[in-house]
């Protein structure tokens, strides 16, 4: 068997897999309050990711006015996470937030990103956080990630000791919560865990490549070890926009339903370009819980996506059938080939 006949074996097997998502802690009371219990910390069920925030037409600057006005609707509603990274909106999203947030911050849960690029010593990424502090106007993140440490940049990492910076930024009262974005395969997660006691990781989560990409044995890997989730990108980049896997729900009722469903997450992000995008979100994750019938379902249609190729690959893995991305790694995932639109949600 050659290398692309194992691929498309690959394909076909996860097309037809079951999509096994039995839900966590109390439905009922989490539907009535839109909050869980993260650490003693009362977490939103949704949040809201800015990298995608309203632009005026034909430019890079974000319309502020628009932007405030889903902010607004957000804290009304419930929705005090917010999340930024400094190279969200053309390196304006931090400033935007600390702007719209600085009379609203003891209210609100912000969170950001250490951005790995460039970063030669622990001096350089102690500036870089120092900087965001200061675009934001806080003098701490609730929650702090690295931005997608992966098997090509772990040595650095180490070397640098990133993790332990975040462990000491939490003694020091400038991180409340440490954590990373991740996608890359379940070994190089391995890897990773036991580098510091992390409180969450931020993973890319949607129903098509649920058993495609390895998200299920990445989630399962951190619910073994008590980890948190919180889910980004349930509409996998806008594509399933376009998809409604049954009559009566709305195709992105279906995909936040399901993030929020996984084991193990206990925040799902909504990185809306509209407040429109921002209410379809909320009003679906006030529905109850999956019923049985739901659930084969959305397998159901799943897998029949994948295999009629109503969905083309996500490039993120092997089901891009990417040689050069291949070639870099003992098994068939591949996080490196991670398209750019979708690299940088994490």
């Amino acid at each position: 068997m050659n290398r692309r006949e194992f691929l498309t074996s690959i394909l076909k097997l996860s097309a037809l897999s079951v999509i096994p998502f039995p839900l966590l802690g109390d439905p009922a009371a989490e539907q009535q309050t839109g909050r869980r219990d993260f650490h003693g910390t009362p977490l939103p069920v949704l949040g809201l990711g800015t990298m995608r925030l309203p632009l005026f037409p034909g430019t890079k600057r974000i319309n502020t006015e628009e932007a405030k006005r889903m902010i607004d609707f957000a804290l009304a509603h419930g929705i005090n996470y917010f999340d930024t990274a400094s190279n969200y909106r053309h390196g304006e999203s931090e400033s935007f937030l600390g702007t719209a947030l600085s009379s609203r911050r003891d209210s609100c849960l912000l969170a950001s990103k250490l951005p790995l690029a460039g970063i030669e010593s622990p001096g350089d990424a102690r500036n870089i956080i120092e900087s965001q502090l200061r675009r934001c106007r806080t003098g701490c993140f609730d929650f702090y990630m690295l931005q997608m440490p992966n098997s090509a940049n772990f040595n650095r990492i180490l070397k640098l000791k990133l993790p332990e910076l975040l462990q000491n930024l939490k003694r020091k009262g400038m991180i409340r919560f440490a954590g990373f974005s991740f996608f890359d395969s379940p070994q190089t997660l391995e890897r990773l865990i036991p580098l510091a006691p992390w409180d969450f990781v931020q993973l890319d989560i949607n129903y098509i490549d649920w058993e495609l990409c390895q998200t299920n044995a990445v989630c399962a890997l951190l619910k073994r070890h008590g980890i948190s989730v919180f889910a980004v990108d349930p509409l996998r980049g806008g594509d399933l926009n376009r998809l409604s896997p049954g009559s009566g729900t709305s195709p992105a009722e279906w995909a936040f339903r399901f993030a929020a469903s996984v084991p193990g997450v206990a925040m799902t992000l909504c990185n809306a370009a509209s407040q429109r995008e921002l209410e379809t979100a909320f009003h679906a994750l006030r529905k109850p819980p999956f019923s049985a019938v739901e659930r084969n379902t959305l397998s159901q249609a799943a897998a029949r996506y994948r295999e009629n190729g109503t969905v083309s690959p996500c490039g993120n893995c092997c089901c891009s059938d990417a040689d050069p991305a291949l070639d870099t790694r003992s098994s068939v995932f591949c996080p490196l080939s991670i398209h750019p639109k979708r690299r940088e949600l994490l």
